[in-house]
């Protein structure tokens, strides 16, 4: 009995050690994918949409002024307080400059005030 048994153990464990074949490669070939469209099909009814915002918001400025530079775009997602569009108006610019040379001044002349005896 044990004659059958040896040669079969010995027989077992040495296709369980031999090497397994490696797959032969597989070619990729790569497939462009299809252009996408507005219309959606389910169950064989097709249908349109029209994606509209959550909430919108009428603008307004508390002057006139010619706009100078935009800086979102139509779709874009913004955040409370983000600047949207700046305006061009040179005279609140002088305006702002001339302010602040007269707080300078003011700061100067406060600093090397001298009291009169």
């Amino acid at each position: 009995m044990t004659r059958i048994w040896m040669p079969s153990l010995i027989l077992l464990m040495l296709t369980a050690c031999r090497s397994t074949p490696t797959p032969a490669p597989i070619a990729l070939t790569e497939v462009p994918a299809a252009p996408q469209t507005g219309l959606i099909s389910s169950g064989g009814v097709i249908a349109s949409a029209e994606i509209l915002p959550a909430r919108g918001t009428q603008m307004s400025f508390a002057l006139s002024a010619p706009v100078q530079e935009v800086l979102v775009k139509e779709g874009d997602v913004v955040k409370a307080g983000q600047t949207l569009i700046t305006l061009y108006s040179p005279e609140l610019e002088l305006a702002v400059t001339a302010a602040e040379f007269e707080a300078q001044a003011k700061e100067l002349e406060y600093i090397h005030w001298i009291p009169r005896l």
